[in-house]
């Protein structure tokens, strides 16, 4: 089917190129006379009208536009990372500390 992997390689980023390309102007001469990967190029672009598949498409070829409610989620969450971690560890410590002070031997009377 191809010859070796870099020219898979290079076919893969001619393929993000023309999708990518369509994608920002929807300019569909991008992908009616290009190598793209899908059969039928009008049936494509029928496809890449649907905002629906236009959310999910990887970020490499998706159309920029201001992110979304999840992406912003999970950058601040990223962000603060080592708080929740911290948070986490401090909570952890606190619990190990209360089970420790509840487990501390019972003095024994002496027989004698």
């Amino acid at each position: 089917m191809f010859g070796s992997l870099p020219e898979l390689g290079a076919l893969q980023r001619e393929w993000e190129t023309n999708l990518s390309g369509y994608l920002a102007d929807e300019d569909p001469d991008h992908l009616t006379n290009a190598e793209i990967p899908y059969v039928s190029s009008e049936r494509l672009i029928e496809y890449l009208q649907q905002p629906e598949l236009r959310a999910i498409l990887p970020s490499s070829v998706r159309q920029s536009g201001p992110p979304g409610l999840v992406s912003v989620a999970a950058a601040r969450l990223a962000a603060a990372g080592w708080v929740i971690v911290a948070i986490g560890l401090a909570g952890w410590l606190f619990i190990l500390g209360r089970e420790l002070r509840t487990i501390r031997p019972q003095s024994r009377p002496v027989v004698g």
